[in-house]
């Protein structure tokens, strides 16, 4: 048997029509034309992000930020750029790359909380994708309670005053 690499060869078990149908859609977000971050482009900004949800509706895909790059003719890199006011992006702009990946993650969130995602793969998207972490608080309080000492110090020497004292330990 030979070595398996599982994600590689889930790649390669994928349905043809789907692979066909997928790569022609993303062909055809690509063929869009490149947005690019000068204001004056801010409102066919906002008209392109409003096409590739309805392209994606459409064509049953589901939007995520490698196809609305795609659709966009933009890298992930100058999406993360837009979104952080990164060389000279209107405002207009950056709140419309917030509000178009908010709209990514809340149709993640509604998948993972109606059960149409594996419980794994929802809390791995949340974190990679969301920035989501597990937070763990320890309640002080209650440790010190626990650390505090049950009985007094005459209580203790009490019950231990007829124990002998053990035999020191000659070394030589």
């Amino acid at each position: 048997m030979g070595k398996s690499n599982f994600p590689n060869t889930e790649i390669d078990s994928l349905p043809a029509e789907f692979v066909t149908d997928t790569i022609e859609s993303v062909q055809e977000l690509a063929a869009l034309g490149k947005i690019t971050r000068n204001s004056d482009m801010d409102l066919e900004f906002e008209n392109r992000v409003q096409m590739i949800i309805e392209f994606c509706k459409i064509k049953g895909m589901r939007i995520g930020i490698e196809t609305l790059c795609a659709g966009l003719g933009i890298t992930r890199k100058e999406l993360h750029n837009w979104a952080n006011g990164v060389g000279n992006v209107s405002v207009r702009r950056q709140e419309g790359v917030k509000q178009i990946k908010q709209l990514i993650y809340a149709f993640l969130e509604q998948c993972g909380m109606s059960g149409r995602f594996n419980p794994t793969t929802y809390i791995w998207l949340s974190k990679n994708w969301m920035q989501y972490t597990d937070v763990i608080k320890i309640e002080t309080d209650d440790i010190n309670e626990r650390q505090r000492p049950q009985i007094s110090a005459e209580e203790i020497a009490a019950r231990y005053a007829s124990a002998e004292e053990p035999e020191p330990i000659d070394f030589d």
